[in-house]
């Protein structure tokens, strides 16, 4: 038998001993409630008399589980009271959480978090008689990641502009129901105290194995299409009862994501506060990571935004207000239009994979980011360099090469990026684009008839 203290995320140690032990095969751990080595090492003396106790009157599995709960229960209420309600859980959460983060979440990810947690409250509410959080058992975290997997989110309500419709998706990858319970398992770690509880319901739901999601870069005659899709056709996707939208969306998407590498919650925040139109930059920090980013804009990058900006309305904070507004009520829209589009112009999206029954995509919005990094890649732009312009650098490799990551490097970088001239400079017309010399036909060598 053994109690000891934690170390918590935010570098301190827990205020009270945890304990953990084997018995008959079993591991069983959990707070004790004490502040002190010795009436700790008293209350897990109880806990396993408890559990000796149970086995020797060979009571049944379920009748065990009741009554090792009601010793807990009976336990943590002289110990801490009554138990926090649902109901005010995320919004003491989020008062309580930051103290515990060592980095701070954006504004995006907090309204991520609380819909993850919004989700499972509402599954409680239709399936069990929970009202607190020690109510929460590890059954019913059990059956709300098993409904994940086989149905997808619980609540299936969706609002966009006023409107409400029911959101079809069952599937869920195995990367987005881990983060479900991540960020729902963080709520009850860091109200564990307050709420007076031994352990979190989570606490032995294993997280499902994820591979590589794979992804494959545009070729240059995929790229030409999108960009004659987008400028020539207006953006007229087929059936589409507003072209207009579309038009606004898919631009965007597709000149900002091909020229700059960012992510699709990037482009669609993307505010004139993070456009330099004298330095002929954008300098932001990225919705994911919170990493701080410095591109320089290529030519056809800098005509687009200079055009939207000449003629934006005088309160517009987003360089693509519907962009922005869709990304906040209904993102999927956003990925639903861009492969829309690429199933028009015949881009193959999806691969099948023997022995499965369900295809993969392998290109999407986030191909046009892995297509930035694979041209200035084989274009010779070294590594720091990239990374620094798409953030991908964890905080020791920024260290490393913080010497490295001048302005001067980002521009000389550009200025070599190689299909600089695929979008139009002001008043050029399509037919006058044309790809750049250093890349020639070679069709032993290429990628969409073109040498890299």
């Amino acid at each position: 038998m053994s109690v000891s203290k934690k170390m918590q995320v935010n570098g301190q140690m827990s205020r009270y001993f945890y304990y953990e032990f084997n018995f008959n095969g079993k591991r069983y751990r959990g707070s004790t409630g004490k502040e002190t080595e010795v009436e700790a090492k008293a209350f897990e003396r109880k806990r396993k008399e408890e559990i000796q106790m149970l086995e020797k009157s060979a009571v049944s599995d379920k009748a065990a589980e009741r009554s090792l709960l009601n010793f807990r229960e009976k336990v943590t209420d002289q110990v801490k009271g009554t138990s926090l309600l649902l109901d005010g859980a995320w919004e003491l959460f989020r008062k309580e959480a930051p103290s515990l983060m060592r980095q701070q979440p954006g504004e995006k990810m907090w309204k991520a978090k609380e819909r993850y947690w919004l989700d499972f409250h509402e599954f409680l509410k239709d399936k069990s008689d929970a009202k607190t959080l020690r109510d929460v058992k590890a059954s019913h975290a059990r059956e709300y990641v098993g409904h994940l997997k086989q149905y997808g989110k619980y609540k299936k309500d969706v609002t966009y502009e006023g409107k409400s419709y029911k959101n079809t998706l069952t599937f869920l990858s195995a990367s987005t129901i881990n983060t479900y319970m991540i960020h729902i398992k963080q709520v009850f770690d860091v109200l564990k105290d307050k709420a007076g509880l031994i352990n979190n319901p989570f606490d032995d739901i294993p997280r499902m194995t994820v591979k590589d999601k794979p992804r494959e870069v545009f070729s240059t005659e995929e790229l030409l299409k999108m960009l004659d899709f987008t400028y020539e056709n207006k953006g007229k996707l087929p059936l589409s009862s507003d072209h207009k939208l579309d038009q606004e969306i898919l631009e965007a998407v597709f000149v900002i994501g091909f020229n700059t590498g960012m992510r699709r919650s990037d482009i669609s925040r993307l505010k004139w506060e993070h456009v330099d139109f004298q330095k002929k930059a954008i300098s932001k920090v990225m919705e994911k990571t919170q990493f701080s980013v410095f591109v320089p804009m290529t030519n056809g990058l800098y005509v687009f935004l200079k055009n939207k900006y000449d003629n934006k309305n005088s309160l517009c904070e987003y360089v693509t207000p519907s962009l922005a507004t869709m990304y906040r009520e209904n993102p999927f829209g956003i990925s639903y239009r861009f492969k829309k589009m690429l199933r028009h112009l015949g881009i193959e999206s999806l691969k099948a994979h023997e022995g499965r029954s369900r295809k993969t995509s392998v290109k999407d919005i986030h191909s046009l980011r892995h297509t930035f990094c694979y041209l200035h890649g084989v274009q010779g732009t070294p590594i720091v360099t990239l990374q620094s312009m798409v953030g991908h650098m964890d905080k020791r490799m920024t260290e490393a090469y913080m010497m490295h990551q001048t302005e001067e490097l980002k521009r000389n970088a550009i200025d070599r990026y190689s299909i600089t001239s695929l979008l139009p400079e002001k008043n050029e017309s399509l037919g006058k684009i044309r790809i750049q010399d250093n890349i020639e036909p070679d069709q032993s060598q290429s990628r969409g008839g073109f040498k890299f």
